[in-house]
């Protein structure tokens, strides 16, 4: 992801990173962190970004971690309904952007809200108002 970023901004094409910070992995990533807050023009990188900011959003752990955050014990069960409807393995689910969409869209039909979403899309916005 730090190659397409780092690009697309030297050639001055309006780009909004969205990673996990794997703050829980073993492996550490915050190497990769830093060097894509720096691209976004950060002065002092932190190992595990979280939040929206101006030119890319981290989820603190990853994209499950924050959707059961919200959603409690039943997101396990969407995901699994979407893996098997799309006849992906669990793990695919949030590497597949199609599988994504209707594992939010689900959550949301039965009164899920996900401001970190909304924060990007008006990050994105705001990014590409030129």
């Amino acid at each position: 992801m730090d190659k397409p970023f780092f690009i697309f901004n030297k050639l001055g094409i309006p780009t909004y990173a969205v990673f996990d910070s794997d703050a829980n992995s073993k492996e550490k990533r915050s190497r990769t962190n830093r060097l894509l807050q720096q691209i976004a023009g950060v002065e002092k990188p932190v190992e595990y970004p979280f939040g929206c900011f101006s030119y890319y959003a981290a989820f603190e752990v990853n994209l499950e971690g924050y959707i059961e955050k919200i959603c409690g014990d039943g997101w396990e069960q969407t995901f699994k309904e979407v893996a098997d409807d799309m006849e992906l393995d669990i793990l695919d689910v949030c590497k597949t952007p199609q599988a994504v969409n209707r594992v939010v869209t689900k959550l949301r039909d039965v009164g899920a809200d996900f401001p970190m979403f909304r924060e990007i899309v008006e990050k994105v916005d705001q990014l590409t108002a030129w």
